[in-house]
């Protein structure tokens, strides 16, 4: 039986030996079909309204070489700037094409990484069907379309994970060098930083020579980390590394103190939340896989599927917090190259028990492409409605200074101030201030309220739409405006041929005083 399974195998290898023996080809052909899905789906007339528009803020204005708003994870802008600088445009479009282009090539050169580190474990040949696992995945797919952080982390990572596996020591040194920048990027990776000294202590043992060199990764970690802790430190208050952690530690223990089952019951909501984002993220393929392929680790287990199985968990550490607070499934893309890893020894081991391994490998390579494009179908944006909301937010823009909050819509009107921009790029201050203003009314029970407690702020016009999320006080405008005289309407959508119904009214305040007055008497 095991001569007959090793047959298998070897007829399977010979069957696409011009694959496997033309490794660099292989890789071309997956990265040029996952590139077509990715743009299949992007669409550029839309501009970036949400974290992704903070990024190209922040990178925007380093490209300049001037101040900005910073973050604690910074490195994406700063590595975005880079390319902004040589970009011969301006229009801000071109700028927001471009970040997400870039995040989609990222993506998608992420396929050689994880190549090199999978063939530690599946061998080469098995290693080009761990990078076509990770590029078909529709989840890694959709992420890479937004302009923001995880592409940039992800290949970061996967670089350092395939190197610090490796026995030369300057590749050990580029591994920590990696992981370094990683950090910059996401703070998360400060986790990974122990796990890495383990592994690398496993691999090479406990001596002179060995802890020598570790203190020499602790000077490059060092070197990286500790400048931009203190450009931090200067520009926002702390250094967005062990301070974030130590700040998410005292966030644990006042949220705790008012809990009256405390930090166990913090910790175990973000455990079993994170666990069910898990159980999520292997939809739609990967679930007939990864189980099996942890299966055949454990029960195959050396130190390098032990270091792995470490690696997969000090990256899910941070996201208990997280998930104690926030649902998130991008948390959890840090990991997704052990699960191809892992799926490409489940199908491994499928491929021996067949009598028929091309048909079962031409089947799964379909069930990944078409279910990749099935759920990006599913979970796409409506193109349309996001784009007249856009425009809608320019009616807006050209009209109001002060605006009710009117979340995910309103989104938008932060960037529709840039339309006006004719010498782009410019910093953001410059433009910012120009913004129309978004003022909460979370506080207010009726439209009086609202404008009672947004006219100091500035609020001068009232956007009434029907999104059917709105309080009902917010609908009532709507179905009936005869009932607010002060609401000067100055915009209606549908006369304008929109298919979502918005309308910009201006407050007469004069009005609004009198009818105030009215209401005092009547009552």
């Amino acid at each position: 039986m095991e001569k007959k399974q090793i047959s298998i195998i070897e007829k399977f290898e010979e069957k696409l030996s011009f694959f496997t023996n033309n490794i660099i080809f292989s890789l071309i052909i997956i990265g040029v079909i996952g590139l077509s899905i990715r743009i299949l789906f992007l669409d550029i007339q839309i501009p970036i309204n949400s974290d992704n528009y903070l990024f190209f803020r922040i990178a925007i204005d380093q490209s300049l070489g001037q101040p900005s708003h910073t973050i604690g994870n910074d490195g994406w802008p700063y590595f975005l700037s880079l390319f902004f600088k040589i970009i011969p445009s301006n229009n801000f479009m071109d700028y927001m094409a471009l970040q997400k282009f870039l995040t989609i090539g990222i993506s998608v050169l992420t396929i050689i990484p994880i190549y090199f580190l999978s063939k530690q474990f599946v061998g080469k040949k098995f290693a080009v069907l761990s990078s076509a696992i990770f590029i078909f995945e529709p989840r890694i797919a959709q992420n890479s379309l937004f302009g923001i952080t995880e592409p940039l982390y992800i290949i970061a990572l996967t670089i350092s994970f395939a190197l610090i596996f490796n026995k030369k020591y300057y590749l050990h040194c580029i591994s920590f060098i990696t992981l370094s920048c990683a950090t910059l990027v996401r703070t998360e990776g400060l986790f990974l930083f122990p796990i890495f000294f383990l592994i690398y202590f496993f691999h090479s043992g406990i001596n002179k020579k060995s802890i020598l060199r570790s203190l020499i990764f602790l000077i490059i970690i060092t070197s990286i980390l500790f400048p931009m802790s203190i450009i931090r430190s200067e520009d926002i208050g702390h250094n967005g590394l062990t301070e974030r952690i130590s700040m998410g530690m005292n966030h644990v223990n006042e949220v705790g103190n008012d809990n009256q089952f405390g930090i166990i019951s913090i910790f175990t909501d973000g455990l079993l939340n994170m666990l069910k984002f898990l159980a999520w993220s292997q939809i739609p393929y990967l679930i007939f896989f990864v189980p099996i392929g942890i299966i055949l680790m454990v029960k195959k287990i050396n130190k390098f599927e032990i270091s792995l199985i470490l690696i997969g968990i000090f990256a899910l550490l941070p996201t208990i917090y997280a998930y104690s607070f926030a649902s998130d499934s991008r948390w959890i893309f840090p990991v997704y190259p052990i699960f191809c890893i892992l799926s490409a020894m489940s199908i491994k081991y499928f491929l021996q028990k067949t009598t028929k391994p091309k048909n079962f490998i031409i089947v799964i390579f379909s069930i990944m492409i078409v279910s990749s494009i099935v759920f990006l179908e599913w979970k796409d944006i409506d193109k349309e409605h996001e784009l007249e909301i856009y425009n809608l937010s320019l009616e807006i823009q050209n009209r109001a200074s002060g605006v009710n909050m009117f979340f995910p819509e309103s989104s938008y009107l932060s960037v529709a101030v840039l339309s006006k921009i004719d010498n782009f790029p410019i910093p953001s201050k410059e433009y910012l201030e120009k913004a129309t203003k978004q003022i909460w009314y979370t506080e207010s029970n009726s439209i009086e309220e609202v404008i009672i407690n947004g006219k100091d702020k500035g609020l001068t016009h009232l956007v009434i739409d029907d999104n059917p999320n709105r309080p009902q006080f917010i609908q009532d405008v709507l179905i009936n405006e005869g009932n607010f005289p002060y609401l000067i309407k100055e915009f209606n959508s549908l006369e304008h041929n929109y298919k979502y119904e918005l309308k910009i009214y201006k407050i007469d305040y004069d009005e609004f005083e009198k009818s105030l007055i009215v209401n005092k008497g009547v009552k």
